[in-house]
């Protein structure tokens, strides 16, 4: 069978392709757990301080998301495409450039605490971007176990409270930095790609720019449209709220998984494209994919089987347990759509692709989504139900993905040298616009006629 498949899809290398992106995506998933776990642990140590300690980190972990955590990712993106790229290439000055055309980008107008989550992340991104991620997995680990120690510190020893959380959190962030540039200054890791701060990186931010606006508005449609819903829920009864907070925390945990998958594929497509061997990075973009199936299979049967069990680590309410173990049990099925669609955005950002991926995700939350969802959570007994009704509804739509990144396929052999920076002019940005607009139109039409279909169902029995 196994046979069947590489040859029907024309898969080379496929043991070794695949062996490379399996050891790279284990550590970058573990990564990205212990970063989720953050705003995990706060929710998990004021959980147990009371319902309404509860709540109120999650509508305080509504607002980081969206103002710290979806704000840097999304102008962190253009890293994304242009660090693994740089690093295929053979002038690797560039990449200190780039670091500094980040850093520049993420501290302006930021409050100094956030300062230091931003400056984490792009450090990160440098690290991972040069495919050593078991030392930056160590790393990770080691922040969130100073987490967890500064919890337990300022809650339970020193009685803080809610505030404790907060300032256990800004102390691990800032902790975390100064591990990450402790391990590139020992290491070494900087040699070749850092020359100090120069000029250079005030001049030629197009490209740039291009990739990481584009970026941003995704994950800030993305984030924002399900903290939408989670302050909506806040006129609910407060049960509701709690549980839509249990949900969404193990929502953002879980797509690690895929999450982990995406940004090695990212890595080693980027690789590819960067040293001009598209014919790689189309066969490592197909393996990508094939991986997915058997991570999504996991972490869509992990949230199913540990439904009833999950509950119990946010609160000690029966109440509250029992709706988020049915709620979770509908999350299994919205995460194999959800897992498909990260693995997707990472293809994209790997080949330039920002600019489509913000299209599709702005038509599937806001034209979709959040226009059927909130209705349907606020006005009828399905309350939070509902909002894994909306959140499906709306990665169903961004699967739309899927024909940007198969026409890339095609594209990428076609391309050349980015004229818009003299700095980066080894970057590969596919050139013309990738074929897929009758499938867009085709899928657009069934989900808005599904989407009528479900809608009258509910109103006929709930209204």
């Amino acid at each position: 069978m196994l046979e069947f498949l590489i040859t029907k899809f024309g898969l080379f290398d496929f043991k070794y392709e695949f062996k490379a992106l399996l050891l790279t995506a284990i550590p970058l998933t573990l990564g990205g757990l212990s970063r989720v776990f953050f705003p995990f642990i706060s929710t998990v140590f004021c959980g147990h301080l009371g319902e309404i300690e509860l709540d109120g980190v999650a509508l305080a972990n509504t607002l980081i998301n969206v103002v710290v955590i979806a704000t840097c990712e999304g102008m962190t993106s253009a890293c994304d495409t242009l660090f693994p790229q740089l690093n295929g290439g053979h002038n690797k000055y560039k990449i200190g450039i780039l670091m500094q055309k980040g850093s520049l980008f993420l501290i302006l107008n930021r409050k100094f605490k956030i300062i230091f989550y931003n400056l984490s992340t792009i450090l990160t991104k440098y690290i991972q971007s040069q495919n050593i991620v078991n030392p930056l997995m160590i790393m990770n680990f080691t922040a969130i176990s100073l987490n967890i120690a500064f919890h337990a510190l300022f809650i339970y020893y020193f009685d803080f409270g809610v505030r404790g959380a907060a300032l256990a959190v800004d102390l691990s962030s800032f902790l975390f930095v100064l591990i990450l540039i402790g391990y590139i200054y020992f290491t070494g890791l900087y040699i070749d790609s850092w020359t100090g701060w120069s000029f250079e990186c005030l001049y030629e931010w197009k490209l740039y720019l291009q990739l990481a606006i584009p970026g941003l508005f995704s994950m800030l449609v993305e984030y924002s449209s399900f903290e939408i819903a989670s302050i909506s829920a806040a006129t609910l009864p407060k049960i509701e709220l709690a549980v839509l907070a249990i949900a969404q925390q193990n929502l953002f945990t879980f797509f690690q998984f895929p999450n982990g998958l995406a940004t090695s594929g990212n890595i080693r497509i980027g690789n590819f494209l960067g040293s001009n061997q598209p014919e790689k990075a189309k066969n490592s973009a197909k393996i990508v994919y094939f991986l997915e199936l058997l991570c999504l299979a996991l972490g869509s049967g992990l949230i199913f089987g540990l439904s009833n069990l999950i509950p119990h680590i946010y609160s000690s309410e029966s109440e509250v347990i029992e709706k988020a173990a049915n709620l979770l049990k509908l999350m299994a099925l919205y995460h194999l759509v959800d897992s498909l669609q990260g693995v997707n955005a990472g293809i994209l950002r790997a080949c330039g692709y920002q600019k489509y991926s913000f299209l599709f995700l702005l038509i599937g939350f806001y034209v979709l989504g959040l226009p059927i969802g909130l209705p349907l959570m606020l006005l009828t007994p399905l309350r939070a139900y509902d909002w894994v009704v909306m959140a499906q509804k709306a990665s169903q739509f961004s699967q739309e993905d899927n024909c940007q990144v198969n026409s890339s396929y095609n594209e990428i052999e076609n391309v050349g040298p980015s004229e818009s920076s003299p700095l980066l002019s080894n970057v590969i940005i596919p050139q013309r616009l990738p074929e897929g607009v009758q499938l867009l139109k085709r899928l657009f039409v069934y989900l808005v006629f599904i989407s009528l279909v479900f809608c009258s169902y509910v109103v006929h029995e709930y209204l």
